[in-house]
């Protein structure tokens, strides 16, 4: 479900009073994450969100209480995107682990590329240890990190990945996948459209060329 769908208004009367509350959060949602990764936590203002939303701002406060609260719930809805798809690969014990890597890097490019703006997000994060990072770490990226390596491993086992430091090397893929974050500058260097079906292709295939063996 992308921020469009979810900020999408029903077209017919009663399901429209009852799904206003989450078509207002969704427009919130959307709002805020263009606006904290344009300016980060703390550049960023309740206020200038709502406008985006056009909604007031104690409407906001209703629905999310702080601005903390709201940015947690914005990191909290990207990184659903990519937890659904790899919930989905976890299911399916009939896929090798290299399958599941080859999945999961499709899956990464496939959701940075729906929500660029996570990635920027994140950087303004990561420059310091804040409790926001601590939060980010403990509730998503370590156990990310985790799941990753032990798929990478085993992949490598089954002798289709290259034999070098998984946690490196998830690290790599995580870099290569979210490249749309820089879309604007490599439009300006190379001319190339990063979100367009032929240059997300070339990126599933530069990280698949770098990660797994040819046989």
């Amino acid at each position: 479900m992308t921020r469009a769908t979810l900020a999408t208004a029903s077209t017919t009367t009663p399901l429209k009073r009852r799904r206003q509350p989450e078509e207002v959060r969704a427009r919130i949602l959307a709002a805020a994450l263009t606006c904290f990764a344009k300016s980060g936590f703390d550049g960023t203002s309740v206020l200038e969100v709502a406008r985006m939303a056009t909604v007031s701002v104690p409407l906001l406060i209703y629905h999310f209480q702080s601005k903390e609260k709201l940015w947690q719930s914005t990191v909290e809805v990207a990184v659903n995107q990519f937890e659904l798809r790899l919930d989905a690969l976890n299911a399916d014990s009939a896929l090798s682990a290299t399958e599941k890597l080859r999945q999961i890097i499709l899956a990464l490019v496939q959701v940075h590329n729906e929500f660029p703006e996570f990635r920027r997000l994140m950087s303004h994060e990561s420059h310091e240890v804040t409790h926001r990072l601590t939060w980010l770490c403990e509730r998503f990226a370590k156990r990310h990190q985790e799941a990753m390596t032990t798929i990478i491993c085993a992949a490598q086992r089954e002798g289709n990945v290259h034999p070098v430091a998984p946690e490196r090397l998830s690290h790599a893929i995580v870099a290569m996948a979210t490249i749309t974050s820089q879309a604007a500058e490599l439009q300006e260097i190379s001319g190339h459209d990063l979100f367009s079906e032929e240059e997300t292709q070339k990126t599933i295939d530069t990280i698949n060329s770098l990660v797994f063996i040819r046989h």
